[in-house]
């Protein structure tokens, strides 16, 4: 998933490299476990299509600035800061190879920290 721009309104095609990546990561993520769960519980307050590919066709066209799928699953970057990095698994292959260094969540407790 290397070949996405990061920067927030870049304008970029997406190749049939890219179309073929973005369905077999999106069809592996709707037959998962977890994501089968918020399926079935989106469709009960009726927030999502009932049938999987319908749903798995929503995850690729949620509105956003550059795609749904590079915003969730890829990560973005605005105005030098990261704007949507929500794949886990993109972010401990990205530290691996040193290119993120998580340093922690850190929350002022009051204005003197």
């Amino acid at each position: 998933m290397g070949n996405y721009k990061a920067e927030v309104g870049v304008k970029e095609q997406e190749t049939p490299a890219e179309k073929k990546e973005q369905d077999a990561f999106l069809n592996s993520l709707v037959k998962s476990p977890i994501i089968m769960e918020v399926h079935k519980y989106l469709v009960s307050i009726r927030l999502a299509p009932r049938t999987p590919r319908n749903f798995r066709e929503l995850l690729r066209k949620l509105p956003n600035d550059s795609s749904a799928f590079e915003h969730v699953f890829v990560g973005e970057i605005r105005k030098g800061k990261v704007s949507g990095f929500h794949n886990w698994v993109m972010f401990c292959e990205q530290e691996a190879k040193g290119e993120i260094d998580y340093h922690g969540f850190y929350r002022a407790v009051n204005q003197y920290l």
